[in-house]
């Protein structure tokens, strides 16, 4: 059974790529409307949407799921960007990270 965003988390390989592409949108909106450090928070999103576009699209589901989250942990374990005066863009990409675990993982536990 595929679940819905509402409901937790997605298996189901085009529903999770909409969802992806839910929470991208959100975080850049979030980014735009940044009040500290604008420019490094868009920068951010903008590194993770270049890593999610690189996400080959011919896995199943799990694989996708998997994959993503990886190449965005390894992202997030390796950014910084100097430029910020409050943030480095990591906190940005944790944040997206959090919400892609919880909607393609389901919640922990």
């Amino acid at each position: 059974m595929t679940r819905t965003v509402d409901e937790g988390y997605a298996t189901d390989m085009t529903h999770q790529q909409e969802i992806v592409r839910a929470l991208i949108n959100k975080h850049a909106q979030k980014a735009s409307e940044s009040e500290y450090d604008r420019s490094v928070a868009i920068s951010a999103i903008s590194a993770s949407r270049d890593i999610i576009q690189a996400v080959p699209t011919d896995l199943n589901g799990e694989e996708y799921a998997a994959c993503l989250l990886s190449k965005l942990e390894k992202l997030l374990a390796g950014y910084h960007d100097p430029d910020g005066e409050y943030t480095s863009g990591k906190g940005v990409i944790g944040a997206l990270l959090n919400d892609l675990q919880c909607a393609l993982r389901g919640p922990p536990g």
